[in-house]
């Protein structure tokens, strides 16, 4: 398959994802085992394997199977999305508490996370911005988040766009 095929076929993962979450929203059996799931590393809850198995394209990588698990995961604590990315509601939050230490510290450890890292400190930031009903765009995070997860892809890109949304929507405030 060449370049332009394989980017046409990872959008259309991620679009039906994101149609997925959408129509998922109001199953709150669907979403209460989602939400059972963010307690086990993204993809070991068997009770969530009829909610995203259909879902993960044959031969992917692990990573990218994990990312929707643990992006649903997410998701099922808020059932609602947004169209900005995750570092541009992270920057809301951070302009809306004045810009805490303690928030750019969360994001600034978000970016700097290893593959063994990264489910964890996306569970408590997504948890932070969902208490405080600041939504993002879910299927752009799987979409990050299948790269931070894999040890094979280089980082910087999405570290680097998500900096750029944050600092830019943060000094906005100013």
């Amino acid at each position: 398959m060449n370049s332009v095929n394989d980017a046409a076929a990872t959008q259309d993962v991620y679009g039906r994802y994101a149609q997925w979450l959408a129509r998922l929203a109001n199953d709150g059996a669907a979403m209460a085992v989602l939400r059972r799931s963010l307690a086990h590393e993204p993809g070991d809850f068997p009770p969530a394997f009829p909610y995203i198995e259909p879902l993960v394209p044959k031969d992917s990588h692990a990573s990218k199977r994990q990312s929707l698990y643990l992006v649903a995961g997410l998701f099922s604590r808020s059932k609602k999305t947004a169209s900005q990315s995750f570092a541009t509601a992270f920057a809301k939050l951070f302009n809306a508490t004045k810009g805490s230490d303690s928030v750019e510290k969360r994001f600034i450890a978000c970016l700097s996370a290893d593959e063994g890292q990264v489910a964890h400190l996306l569970r408590t930031a997504a948890a932070l911005l969902a208490s405080k009903e600041l939504y993002f765009d879910h299927a752009q995070l799987a979409r990050d988040t299948a790269i931070l997860l894999n040890p094979n892809f280089d980082k910087e890109r999405v570290r680097a766009r998500w900096a750029q949304d944050f600092y830019a929507s943060a000094a906005a405030r100013k």
